[in-house]
């Protein structure tokens, strides 16, 4: 899937042309933990710095930039801070992946990763769950959008991996061993203590 961007602007950024797994990773994460600030800043927001600082590395590998990372200014929320202070990658996401932009229960599936195959789905199932995943006794996928919930469903049933909705609790649940086990085979998280929290989990099974 080709992706179009501005030639018109130039500086060190570097805009992809070819869709890739790093891009439909990092806009998984992005509609999960982000969101457009102001028109000259996007921020993505966690309490875990390992993975910031792996999308971090993403950004610079996929556009040439280097995002900041900061704590979060409001205490309480013991967080920290992914910012990306370009408008020329801004202006690159909002042209190509403009759902990623709706209010958070307005996102939908974009349809560039609609339109294209799976093992890009796959990755931008990875990097939504990062964002939005939680791992108790079962993977929990939450959003407020019911649009969504249907698509990462839908996205789910591609990969062959079970999956039930309770809109009442705006989650995707992925329960059964089976489920569970080959989301970590074939998808898994990049969040690091999500992802060990999984196996020891299913090596307990």
């Amino acid at each position: 899937t080709n992706v179009a961007y501005d030639k018109r602007r130039e500086d060190n950024v570097v805009l992809p042309n070819k869709f890739s797994f790093k891009l439909a990773e990092f806009i998984g994460y992005y509609m999960g933990d982000g969101h457009k600030s102001s028109d000259f800043s996007l921020r993505l927001t966690d309490a875990d710095t390992q993975i910031l600082n792996y999308h971090k590395n993403l950004i610079k590998e996929i556009f040439n930039f280097e995002a900041k990372i900061r704590k979060h200014s409001d205490k309480t929320k013991n967080a920290s801070i992914l910012e990306i202070n370009n408008v020329k990658i801004i202006r690159f996401l909002e042209q190509n992946f403009p759902e990623a932009f709706n209010k958070a229960k307005e996102i939908y599936l974009p349809d560039k990763i609609a339109n294209s195959y799976p093992e890009i789905q796959k990755y931008f199932l990875k990097g939504f769950a990062d964002a939005e995943g939680s791992f108790t006794d079962v993977i929990k996928i939450t959003t407020y959008s019911r649009k969504m919930l249907e698509d990462l469903q839908y996205l789910f049933s591609l990969q062959k991996i079970p999956s039930t909705i309770s809109f009442k609790n705006n989650s995707v649940y992925l329960s059964s061993k089976y489920s569970m086990k080959r989301f970590s085979e074939i998808i898994g998280f990049s969040h690091k203590s999500k992802q060990e929290k999984l196996l020891l989990k299913i090596n307990h099974l």
